[in-house]
């Protein structure tokens, strides 16, 4: 896939989450960073280093290669083979070029949390938020080969099996916080218990929104405000 035939703006957010102009922005920061960590630039880099043609051949595939599978999660043999390469070489390149783009994020401040020492941590770090939202998202994982591994891998929720983690945004779609993932047979109640120990005033000065997948959270914490979503009622005669 060349990322620079897409003409359409829509199509390119669609496929990375990122518009055009954010994207070329971000390029330039990765570009810098492969500098700085290497001493040369990624061209340079493959006239020296690499013998075979690069599935990659510039950083700006690279990067467009990373936001299309955090965008999309697919399975790493479906990745490859949108990107013309094995799932093996996917896995690999994904690893390697997210663990750039991580220290890309670093430099610039702009990486989520994925872990709060204290509440005071977690004050300083969202100050400034009119409202935070909770939510937990799944990504498909490639079936395990034993079967209690199958068990806790599995998701009801997607029928099959994947990883969870939380999410903490706001409506402006500012990323505070990620937390490291979980199996599929968590819910997300249950990792917001882990993540945030119960008892302790994290969220007494904050507006939360939780959707459905947090009831119960109005016992576990107090909130300076808390909405939760409810649950339709079932249609029938008397309803």
């Amino acid at each position: 896939m060349n990322y620079l035939e897409i003409k359409s703006e829509r199509q390119f957010k669609d496929a990375t989450g990122f518009g055009k102009n954010d994207f070329n922005t971000l390029l330039s920061d990765f570009e810098n960073t492969f500098l700085e960590e290497y001493g040369q630039s990624y061209e340079e880099y493959i006239e020296k280093s690499v013998v075979n043609p690069p599935k990659l051949k510039t950083l700006g595939e690279a990067l467009f290669f990373i936001l299309f599978q955090k965008k999309n999660g697919l399975l790493w043999g479906t990745l490859g083979l949108v990107f013309g390469m094995s799932g093996s070489t996917a896995h690999d390149k994904f690893k390697v070029f997210s663990d750039l783009l991580e220290l890309t994020l670093e430099k610039k401040k702009m990486m989520p949390k994925r872990k709060f020492e204290d509440v005071e941590e977690f004050e300083s770090h969202v100050k400034g938020a009119k409202e935070l939202i909770f939510d937990g998202f799944e990504n498909e994982a490639e079936r395990p080969q034993d079967y209690e591994s199958q068990k806790v891998k599995y998701s009801g929720k997607l029928g099959t099996h994947s990883d969870i983690a939380l999410l903490l945004s706001d409506k402006k779609k500012w990323i505070y916080y990620v937390s490291m993932l979980y199996d599929g047979s968590n819910v997300d109640i249950g990792i917001l218990k882990k993540e945030f120990l119960p008892g302790l005033y994290w969220f007494t000065k904050f507006k939360v929104l939780f959707d459905l997948g947090f009831q119960g959270v109005d016992k576990l914490y107090k909130f300076k405000e808390l909405i939760i979503g409810e649950k339709k009622k079932r249609k029938s005669k008397k309803n």
